[in-house]
């Protein structure tokens, strides 16, 4: 597992940020969700053309009739889904030919209005991550910022079930985003893709950069005194 270190000191950051300024929620994967055609900012995609972390390899999930306007590939040997409360991943390291993972990758591309609404600091929130038990060796979660890796291959094992109501649970940034730029979770099945499945909820809100520097500015300060104090 590769976590940026953005991740790690935004967590800080957030924790103390989401109590002191507003927040907006401007797109909720579940509340959002809609058959036959993404709702206005979404895409459902999977990395058709090469590993995850360039958006350049990914290709949109087309509706199915046959399965009520969800979203598939269509392709043999990668039946990635993304459903209303799931998605399904596709074939593992071991199992493509190419030793890719094959991702679901839901995208949510930030919008002016977004920005100019709710501010740039952007953090995901309102979360629900469940594997079932016939999930052989479990998923695994990446998120970017475009290009840019916030997580990489957060592992969830089979029968394991995380979300924002346990008390080691927390907000997780994703830093400042402009007009354009695009959050991507991508859900793999790690070495095979057998039994898997990722029951997901999520929401990406954003908060105002004056307020997100002024803590950032709080923390500093007391990050150089405790260097100095040793």
């Amino acid at each position: 597992m590769w976590v940026n270190l953005r991740f790690v000191v935004g967590a800080l950051v957030i924790s103390v940020l989401t109590s002191t300024a507003p927040a907006s929620i401007v797109a909720d994967f579940a509340g959002n969700y809609q058959p036959n055609s993404p709702r206005t900012g979404w895409a459902y995609l999977w990395n058709a053309n090469g590993p995850v972390g360039n958006a350049a390899n990914y290709v949109a999930l087309q509706p199915t009739a046959n399965n009520g306007g969800d979203y598939e590939t269509g392709v043999s040997g990668n039946n990635i889904a993304v459903l209303s409360t799931a998605v399904i991943p596709g074939a593992g390291l071991t199992q493509d030919p190419g030793g890719i993972e094959r991702c679901a990758i839901l995208a949510y591309t930030v919008s002016a209005a977004n920005v100019a609404a709710a501010g740039n600091q952007a953090y995901i929130d309102d979360y629900r991550f469940e594997v079932p038990l016939s999930s052989v060796d479990g998923v695994t979660a990446s998120i970017y910022v475009n290009n840019t890796p916030i997580i990489i291959g957060l592992p969830f094992p089979g029968g394991y079930i995380y979300d924002r109501s346990r008390p080691d649970a927390y907000a997780m940034p994703l830093g400042p985003v402009n007009a354009g730029d695009t959050i991507y979770v991508a859900i793999g099945g790690g070495l095979t893709g057998d039994g898997d499945q990722l029951g997901i909820a999520y929401t990406i809100n954003l908060v105002p950069e004056p307020a997100a520097l002024s803590v950032l500015g709080v923390l500093g300060i007391g990050l150089l005194g405790r260097r100095r104090g040793r």
